[in-house]
């Protein structure tokens, strides 16, 4: 099902500490980031041949793993600093901020992610169009659905 392969993630991630990773490590970001998408978006592109779609799923699989990898990274730091609230030295001050780094609402944070997703996704893109039909009570209304 991958949307990108090893090598075109890592060019996007472009983390010294992610291209550490061993390929099964980053394969599981994929994973993820494949399975984050088809949540995100409603709809299993797997299938999918249209050379801008895939190049849409590319770019998007390579973002959601470097936004997994800097949410989980924030996530080691945290628990690293856990206890200490602050702390000050002559060169510098640090103080944690009791937010998390993962935004509420489906959001990301990095808005070119944001926006594929919400082109990607069914029924909230403005390429796609829903169409209602009369409602049951309106067919009771007028016995057959016609004035």
């Amino acid at each position: 099902m991958m949307f990108a392969t090893i090598e075109e993630v890592k060019l996007i991630v472009n983390n010294a500490d992610f291209e550490k990773f061993d390929n099964t490590r980053i394969q599981g970001y994929i994973e993820r980031a494949d399975i984050y998408i088809i949540a995100r978006t409603r709809c299993d592109y797997s299938k999918a041949t249209d050379k801008a779609l895939k190049n849409k799923l590319k770019i998007a699989t390579g973002k959601t793993v470097r936004y997994l990898f800097m949410l989980d990274t924030s996530k080691i730091f945290q628990k690293k600093m856990e206890g200490i609230s602050s702390e000050t030295t002559p060169d510098y001050s640090y103080s944690m901020s009791s937010t998390s780094l993962a935004v509420s609402g489906g959001s990301t944070g990095d808005a070119e992610l944001d926006l594929l997703l919400s082109t990607l996704t069914i029924g909230n893109s403005p390429i796609y169009f829903g169409v209602s039909g009369p409602t049951r009570a309106a067919k009771r209304r007028w016995g057959n659905g016609i004035r």
